[in-house]
């Protein structure tokens, strides 16, 4: 059984693997778009060489923060052949003209250019949120086609830091900043930051920190760490860039009702109550034969 772990759209194309039972979204990115997550489950729905007896069944893991907006992009994927259309009669004599402005967005950036030291960690500590080392989690699964649901329950051991490793990474972003400030030609530019503060500085800091929050386990969770390391991050920013987009009228331009481009609306826009069906006398003759069944079934 071997799983696809999905972090960015790289995966979605010039990759055959047939042996796929498990896809996992690392980012909610990787799974942004109907157009992908079709690329993605083909890569898993293939049946390997040679297999025998029932169809495989594909696994797709995804974080709870954002399972149901993927849930609802699969379900629209197998059921996308299940649409209906909509389509203007371009020599209806009802068409008429639209009179549109056609804007264009223009760019206005200022930038402000930063000399001197950032004022840093004057308060002392760094605001940090409750942490849990060992997390109890529930596992959901739930079948695409059927929508049968299960669950378990396990432990999630989190990946742990000992303040004098938080400590030490702080001061070493900071001396790194200092490497690359000492040459610059303004002296307001070159910085010195590790002699302000030193490790034992960084490691009362991150203490406070901890003892703010409440927390006595002596280890700090990644995503604290990160709140650490993330304290310092405007540092390496020479200066600020301020934009606004702007919006102009360009031309007038005519559109006439004939010319607008055909609309559809899936099944499964349909089921979850995004879109809705209004339908004149006789529309059923209008409609291409695949789609005339899925209409009737709409009309149940």
């Amino acid at each position: 059984m071997r799983p696809i772990f999905i972090q960015a759209p790289g995966f979605s194309e010039g990759w055959d693997v047939k042996n796929v039972f498990q896809i996992v979204p690392h980012e909610e990115r990787a799974f942004n778009s109907k157009l992908l997550i079709a690329q993605v489950l083909g890569r898993g729905l293939r049946r390997p060489d040679g297999w025998q007896g029932e169809d495989p069944m594909v696994t797709v893991f995804n974080h709870d923060a954002w399972s149901g907006r993927i849930k609802h992009l699969v379900s629209e994927i197998l059921e996308i052949e299940r649409r209906l259309t909509s389509k203007v009669d371009p020599a209806s004599k009802w068409n008429f003209d639209l009179h549109n402005l056609d804007y264009t967005r223009n760019e206005d950036a200022s930038e402000h250019a930063k000399k001197g030291e950032y004022r840093l960690l004057e308060e002392g500590f760094v605001f940090l949120p409750t942490q849990v080392g060992v997390e109890d989690v529930t596992i959901q699964f739930e079948r695409a086609v059927t929508g049968e649901h299960t669950e378990f329950k396990t432990e999630i051991q989190h990946k742990t830091w000992t303040i004098e490793d938080v400590a030490e990474q702080m001061f070493q972003r900071l001396k790194s900043i200092d490497e690359e400030s000492k040459d610059a030609d303004d002296l307001k530019d070159r910085t010195n930051y590790a002699k302000k503060f030193p490790i034992e500085k960084c490691e009362a800091i991150v203490r406070e920190s901890m003892k703010r929050a409440g927390d006595t386990s002596g280890r700090i969770i990644d995503e604290n760490r990160q709140r650490f390391l993330q304290a310092l991050g405007t540092l390496r920013r020479k200066s600020a860039k301020r934009v606004v987009y702007k919006l102009s009228p360009k031309a007038l331009v005519v559109r006439n009702t004939g010319e607008r481009q055909v609309e559809s609306c899936s099944a499964a826009e349909l089921r979850r109550g995004a879109k809705r069906v209004f339908y004149p006398p006789g529309c059923e003759a209008t409609l291409d034969d695949e789609q005339k069944e899925f209409f009737r079934e709409t009309l149940i």
